[in-house]
C-alpha cells in the first residue's frame, strides 16, 4: 500500500473507483487509508439522486435540441430566400448563420 501516491488520489471518488484507478483489488485498504487521512467517506449516488441527475441532463439536451432546431429553420429560410445572384448575406442575416454556427459548436462539443 505504500507505492501509491495517496496525495496525489481524488478523495472526491468513492472508494471502489479509487481502488480501481490505484489497481488495488481489496476496497478496504482504500477505506483504511481514508481513514487514516482523516478524509471525508464519499458515497455512491442513490437511485433517486441518479435519476434526478438524468432527468435535468435530459432537459437540457431537450433545450439544446430545441435552440438547434430554431436555428436551422431560421437557416433554412434565410437559404431559400436568398438569391445567390444577388450577393452577399445582410447583416442580420449574418448574425443569425454566425449564432448557429456558434449553437452547433456549443453542442457538438458538449
Amino acid at each position: 500500500m505504500g507505492k501509491h501516491d495517496w496525495n496525489a488520489v481524488d478523495w472526491t471518488k468513492t472508494n471502489a473507483q479509487i481502488a480501481a484507478a490505484l489497481g488495488i483489488r481489496a476496497v478496504e485498504s482504500v477505506a483504511r487509508k481514508r481513514r487514516e487521512l482523516g478524509k471525508a467517506p464519499v458515497y455512491p449516488p442513490t437511485p433517486t439522486e441518479r435519476i434526478a441527475a438524468l432527468e435535468r441532463e435530459c432537459e437540457e439536451l431537450k433545450r439544446s435540441r430545441s435552440r438547434v432546431e430554431w436555428l436551422a429553420r431560421r437557416l433554412l429560410g434565410i437559404l431559400r430566400s436568398h438569391d445567390c445572384d444577388e450577393g452577399g448575406f445582410t447583416p442580420g442575416e449574418l448574425l443569425i448563420i454566425q449564432r448557429a454556427k456558434d449553437e452547433l459548436r456549443e453542442v457538438s462539443d458538449g
